[in-house]
Formats: C-alpha cells, structure tokens, sequence
C-alpha cells in the first residue's frame, strides 16, 4: 500500500515506527508521550537559554541588555517552525503541534524567570560561565547529532552529550553549578542534536543531486 492510501492517522503511526531503530535505546524513549515531553522541555528552555546569549558579557561576568523574553519566544518560534517543517507535521496532528508550542511558551517564560531571578542571583559564575560556553558546546552537540541517523535518535544523543558535558563543566565548581551546567547545556544539546538530525538528510540529498 502506497503512503497516499494511508489517513493522516496512519501516516503519522507510519512515522513513528520509522523513527524507532536498533541503536540500543530504550523503546519508551520512541513512545509519543515521552517524546512530548522531552520536546516540550528542550525547545523552552533551550530557547530561554538562545534568550540570554546576546547579553552575556564573560568578561565583565554580567548579564547586560536581558530581562524581556521576546528574544527566547522568537527563537522558540523559529526552532518549532523548522522542526515541524521537517519531522514533527509528519509525526503530530496540527492541533496536537499547537498545543506542545503553547506549552514550551510557557516553559520558556518560567525557564526565563529561573534563570534571571534564582540562578543568576544565587551561583552567578556558574550559569554566567555555562552561558558563556555555549558558543563553544553547541557546534559540538551539532557535531555529535548529525553522526546519527533519524530525528529523535539524533536529538537523544545530543541530549546525553549535552548532559554529560554539563556535569564534566560543572562538577569542578560546585554541586550547584554541577547541575546548572547539565540543566543548561541538556536541553541546548538535545535542541542542536535535532536540528542536525534534520539537516543531515538535506545535506544528503543534496550531495546526491550533485553526483548526477
């Protein structure tokens, strides 16, 4: 049966099984209310985080121009319409979308008061540090998705390396940047880990073309 031939429930059902691999994770990562939540959690506050860069001053160790969460929820924005460009219209319903987005907004705002009113005041080198390294991690995470094939297994894998990385930074410092460290760079590797899972086949694709 052709995938024309399929309803949109089908088709979405199709999907899904078509993200499942023999990697070795484990099969409850692959179901659609995990995946919700992991995609909930990683685009508010990576984008919370995408926020705060611009204001980082590592030198000064400040945090100057932030405050108003316009630049999270714009890039929140951004990052959604492009992975529902390329993977998640295939593996959720229009409403369904609306609703996971509707949701990160809210975790991007709290995330975004976390971090200004509770981290910074309380282990201010820690996060202004972890911000600072981001410029530098990122393309790692990037690196370390786009080795992979598949959407969900490439933003796994960036959110382990991300994690893993975080708590490496951090436990040098303190216990409290310990976990600053993985809350931050977590959710930041997991969000470039995805992204390079979707750029991957495009970069495929392309290369292809080429060849001909």
């Amino acid at each position: 049966m052709d995938s024309w031939d399929l309803s949109p429930s089908e088709q979405r059902a199709a999907a899904w099984r078509w993200e499942q691999n023999d990697f070795g994770l484990p099969d409850f990562l692959y179901t659609p209310l995990t995946f919700t939540i992991f995609l909930i959690v990683t685009l508010g506050v990576s984008s919370s985080v995408l926020g705060l860069l611009p204001g980082v001053n590592t030198r000064a160790a400040t945090l100057s121009g932030v405050g108003t969460p316009w630049i999270s929820l714009l890039a929140l924005l951004v990052i959604a319409g492009f992975w529902s460009w390329r993977a998640l219209s295939s593996l959720y319903a229009t409403l369904s979308l609306a609703l996971i987005v509707a949701a990160a907004v809210i975790v991007t705002l709290l995330a975004n008061l976390l971090f200004l009113d509770t981290l910074l005041i309380q282990n201010p080198d820690a996060f202004i540090g972890s911000l600072g390294l981001c410029l530098f991690t990122i393309p790692l995470f990037f690196l370390m998705g786009f080795l992979f094939e598949g959407f969900m297994l490439s933003a796994y894998m960036g959110l382990f390396t991300g994690l893993l990385l975080g708590g490496l930074l951090g436990f040098p410092l303190s216990f409290g940047g310990f976990f600053i460290m993985m809350f931050i760079h977590g959710p930041l590797g997991a969000l470039a880990g995805g992204t390079a899972g979707l750029v991957r086949p495009m970069f495929r694709n392309r290369r292809r073309r080429r060849r001909r």
